[in-house]
């Protein structure tokens, strides 16, 4: 995941570009609450739009990103290697606006 300031430069930081959760964390929001988490302080950071690349047959990964308000924005074809093999990475994008979170202290509920 990364995050784009509203000035002319690009800045971003890719959090980790293999997690695998282990079955017990699966399907308890953890993942929707990190994530409504960060577009928080991406917005108290002055951050407009955060980007994701998931390998496409990740399904867990993109029905997380499409909860949490992600568009599918493009594709790249044989982008990133796993196991030796080229894959096609997803490209996804969510916008923030502050007025959709009000102070830092808000509290996100996904949609």
């Amino acid at each position: 995941m990364a995050c784009a300031q509203t000035e002319s430069r690009c800045v971003g930081e890719t959090f980790r570009e293999h997690s695998h959760p282990k079955p017990a964390q699966l399907s308890r929001g953890l993942g929707t609450a990190l994530t409504e988490a960060l577009a928080v302080a991406a917005v108290d950071l002055g951050f407009h739009k955060m980007i994701g690349k998931l390998f496409t047959d990740n399904l867990a990964s993109i029905r997380l990103v499409e909860r949490c308000r992600f568009s599918r924005v493009g594709l790249h074809r044989r982008h990133g290697q796993l196991d030796g093999e080229w894959r096609d990475v997803l490209v996804v994008e969510r916008q923030l606006r502050a007025r959709d979170y009000g102070s830092t202290s808000a509290t996100i509920k996904p949609s």
